[in-house]
């Protein structure tokens, strides 16, 4: 059996793939990809692989998004002592207002 190598090609994006089979065959291989040392059941798979994965992306497009909606003015953020980033509606006659 072919062991993944960390740093070898693997897909970098979804937009490419027509079906849900290979999204999660991506989401697998880019897990595998950060952990070449793991194993699992199918149960384990879903719950720690594909799981863990589609939280971190969900991360990043909710990140992205904040910093959009930051940058258009609908949207106020803080930074409080522990350094947590936190969101708000921005005040009337702050910025952008929805409409």
């Amino acid at each position: 059996m072919n062991k993944l190598k960390p740093n070898s090609d693997l897909p970098t994006n979804r937009a490419s793939d027509q079906d849900a089979g290979a999204d999660v065959a991506w989401e697998i291989l880019r897990y595998i990809q950060r952990h070449p040392d793991c194993a699992d059941s199918v149960e384990g798979v879903v719950q720690w692989w594909l799981l863990r994965e589609r939280y971190k992306l969900g991360l990043e497009q909710v990140q992205r998004a904040l910093d959009e909606l930051c940058a258009k003015g609908y949207l106020d953020k803080r930074i409080v002592a522990d350094g947590t980033a936190i969101y708000s509606a921005t005040k009337p006659g702050n910025s952008k207002q929805y409409q």
